[in-house]
């Protein structure tokens, strides 16, 4: 701007346009850090969360602490084919069942709410690809995967109202017990701990 300007004009630079270029390069710099940085480590999270839900759950045996780590492996066992990674052989069957099912919702065009999903109050309409997230297959996939764990919380309670037929689903008849049994994991590992405390707070800077 500066070199072609020899005849001393003015140049008015708008604010949009700058806004302009600030977005594209904060996009640049996000798209590269999710490929390069967030990505590896949330594929090497999961997939060592996944294997220790698994080793708990064929330790414990107490019927409902099987339940609910049998529901945690299934819960992380999506979040492995959303990433496009192999299941574990040791998985048990029920939870391969069940993260299909949830892998086969995620990608299948629903509306808010719909009756046929096990999961309450989850707009299944965000787990939609959208910006940069579609330039490639490995970023759709992170794109998936952190809308999976980021609407699927683990609620106490319908946040929405008091009825108890919220706690007659499987998935949320045990929610504290596998919040807790997570928690326990990634506290007791340094691993873990130190991997997701860099992952959330990068993300949440960003």
């Amino acid at each position: 701007m500066y070199k072609d300007n020899k005849d001393y004009i003015p140049s008015f630079v708008t604010t949009d346009s700058v806004l302009h270029i600030y977005h594209i390069f904060y996009d640049f710099l996000l798209r590269k850090l999710e490929a390069e940085e967030f990505l590896p480590k949330l594929e090497a999270l999961n997939d060592g969360l996944l294997k220790k839900s698994i080793e708990v759950y064929n330790q414990v045996k107490n019927p409902q602490l099987k339940k609910a780590a049998l529901l945690n492996c299934a819960y992380f066992a999506a979040g492995q084919k959303l990433l496009n990674k192999p299941l574990p052989k040791r998985l048990p069957k029920e939870a391969a069942k069940l993260a299909a099912t949830d892998f086969k919702n995620v990608n299948a065009v629903f509306g808010k709410n719909a009756l046929s999903l096990p999961w309450p109050n989850v707009d299944f309409t965000q787990f939609t690809v959208r910006g940069h997230y579609t330039r490639s297959p490995e970023l759709s996939n992170y794109f998936k995967t952190i809308m999976w764990y980021g609407q699927l919380g683990f609620f106490a309670l319908n946040y929405e109202s008091d009825n108890k037929d919220y706690f007659k689903n499987p998935r949320n008849e045990f929610i504290m017990m596998r919040a807790l049994m997570i928690s326990k994991l990634v506290s007791d590992s340094p691993e873990f701990l130190k991997s997701g405390n860099l992952f959330m707070s990068r993300f949440v800077f960003l």
